[in-house]
């Protein structure tokens, strides 16, 4: 029995581009996730994600969506859980990905927060002021003690 073989469309190769990136950088893989970055895009790249797996640990990833924008171009969002070791706060961060298809392989191109908390790329966050209810909060409960 003969069966066809399975072709990768572009689309898919493009997404199976991202989920490995995304991969690599989420197990701290960054010298295989730093070839995925376009040469020209690479030192912003560097720069923005210094402080991960220092001051920055990911706890996980998804993959939100993925979208051609034409052949050689897609828009990918990413939803980052994360921890800055400094509050050991879970944060959560839509990121908005940039792929181009350089020499038949898909290269991110650049990344930008588009919602959720700010840090994730090193910039500074709101800080928390006491007595201030739009001040980021912890949502851990008090501990509460019966009898003592």
């Amino acid at each position: 029995m003969l069966g066809c073989p399975y072709v990768p469309t572009n689309a898919s190769r493009m997404q199976e581009s991202a989920a490995d990136f995304n991969t690599n950088v989420r197990f701290g893989r960054n010298e295989l996730a730093v070839e995925q970055v376009l040469p020209e895009s690479r030192e912003e790249y560097l720069r923005h994600h210094k402080p991960w797996g220092k001051e920055l640990s990911l706890a996980d990833y998804e993959l939100v969506s993925a979208k051609m924008v034409d052949d050689d171009n897609a828009d990918v969002c990413i939803k980052y859980n994360w921890y800055n070791v400094r509050d050991n706060d879970l944060h959560v961060t839509t990121v908005k990905q940039k792929w181009r298809k350089l020499h038949g392989n898909w290269k991110l191109a650049s990344e930008a927060r588009t919602e959720g908390d700010v840090g994730i790329f090193g910039e500074e966050g709101p800080t928390r002021v006491a007595g201030d209810p739009q001040a980021p909060r912890s949502v851990q409960f008090p501990t509460v003690r019966f009898g003592d």
